[in-house]
């Protein structure tokens, strides 16, 4: 998982053997790879991961990754993410487009080593999502944020919930889950009572907790402990 100083990056490009050049070169560097072959995928995950950084393929299988540029105008309208585009192509046109949607730097194909280990080590400072402090005497302000993560371990009480956000003070929560709609579980409620705990740097561990089950949905969830078992 990502630290403070690694970051999330997405490649987004159709050739295996390119992709697998990347992550090994990230990996090492010790940021956090996720991989898409085409825009639809690189959405779902800009989405789910919020990357820092996406390595963009402009002629993809069937498609341009200028489409996922047009969708970062939705998904990041304050542009938080950095994007380079990584392309055989030198044609005008697309390098002229490139500029024109705000990318952060355009590397050609065959790329080498050192031209990755550069360009990270110079985008590094710019990598960095903005912090924003409450300010004092607002301590109590309600901030409304959607995250994805993994649930376990789930009984009739509660449900351990992975994911990248730390919370320290009770909250109470909206969920949705797949497990959920599976079991048909319709009348809970979601609280945090506890703090989160660090599982890794990046990584917490939350307990969360039901509140007002019917018990019809207490008994749907004891038949699937009891499956497992």
């Amino acid at each position: 998982m990502a630290t403070s100083k690694s970051k999330s990056i997405l490649i987004v490009d159709d050739d295996p053997d390119l992709r697998v050049f990347f992550r090994k070169l990230l990996e090492n560097m010790g940021h956090e790879v996720f991989e898409a072959t085409n825009t639809t995928d690189a959405a779902n995950l800009v989405e789910k991961v919020v990357p820092h950084l996406i390595l963009l393929d402009i002629n993809l299988d069937e498609e341009k990754g200028f489409v996922l540029l047009e969708k970062l105008k939705q998904l990041d309208p304050y542009q938080r993410i950095k994007v380079i585009m990584v392309s055989a192509s030198t044609a005008k046109k697309d390098i002229a487009n490139s500029k024109a949607y705000g990318v952060h730097g355009y590397l050609v194909k065959p790329v080498t080593n050192n031209q990755l280990v550069t360009l990270m080590k110079k985008l590094q400072a710019q990598l960095n999502f903005p912090n924003y402090i409450i300010p004092e005497g607002q301590e109590n302000l309600h901030v409304k944020a959607k995250c994805f993560g993994q649930m376990s371990k789930v009984n009739e009480l509660s449900f351990k919930f992975v994911s990248k956000i730390k919370f320290n003070l009770p909250h109470k929560l909206e969920c949705s889950s797949s497990f959920f709609v599976k079991h048909n579980i319709k009348h809970a409620q979601f609280t945090i009572f506890f703090p989160s705990v660090s599982i890794t740097p990046g990584l917490y561990e939350t307990r969360v907790q039901f509140i007002g089950l019917s018990d019809k949905d207490m008994v749907a969830i004891r038949k699937v402990k009891t499956k497992k078992a």
